[in-house]
């Protein structure tokens, strides 16, 4: 592996991207289902969708008390990662 291909796959492995590809995967995730299936914190989770949602990449819908987030797939960054993570194992 050269020096690229290290960088790439150790940001990867970042909770950034792991909660990007998780919300990849799914229609709409609750925070919970997030913090799971991306292995992260709740606090970590957290702080990542607040600037997800901020830059326009993720939408917040609120059911109740529930906040149910899901990838905005109009924004081309977004569109993008979708491409991207469909290449990935």
């Amino acid at each position: 592996m050269n020096q690229i291909e290290l960088k790439i796959k150790k940001r990867a492995l970042t909770p950034f991207y792991r909660i990007l590809k998780v919300l990849s995967e799914e229609e709409e995730l609750t925070i919970t289902q997030i913090e799971l299936r991306a292995r992260v914190n709740h606090k970590t989770a957290v702080s990542n969708l607040i600037l997800l949602r901020n830059v326009g990449m993720v939408s917040e819908v609120l059911l109740g008390r529930v906040k149910i987030y899901r990838l905005n797939k109009d924004n081309e960054r977004v569109q993008s990662l979708i491409k991207l993570f469909s290449s990935w194992p």
